[in-house]
């Protein structure tokens, strides 16, 4: 008797220890999970912030290229417009100083 009551005191002293040793790991997992989250959080945003400047350029870009393009959807009608009636070409800004050094 007095030998299965020391080996049960054995065995709870073995399992308490035990018990201990795994819930040091486990607290261990637990912090090392909560640094993974914020390390993973902090990834995301910068992600996403990214994502986000990307998205904006894009659009910025978009906007850009839709603008030129109106510009010169403008210039071929005005060109076509021209040709239509019979005017002369647009004067750009050396042919508009070329006519003034000829008076002199």
């Amino acid at each position: 008797m007095w030998k299965q009551l020391f080996e049960f005191m054995r065995q709870v002293f073995t399992l308490t220890e035990a018990v201990s040793r795994q819930q040091s790991v486990l607290n261990e997992l637990q912090k090392e999970v909560r640094d993974l989250s914020r390390t993973v959080d902090e990834d995301i945003r910068r992600l996403h912030s990214a994502v986000e400047r990307l998205a904006a350029e894009l659009r910025r870009q978009q906007e850009q290229e839709a603008a030129e393009r109106r510009i010169l959807k403008l210039e071929l009608e005005n060109r076509l417009l021209r040709m239509e009636r019979g005017l002369p070409p647009a004067q750009t800004e050396t042919q508009e100083e070329t006519p003034e050094k000829d008076k002199d």
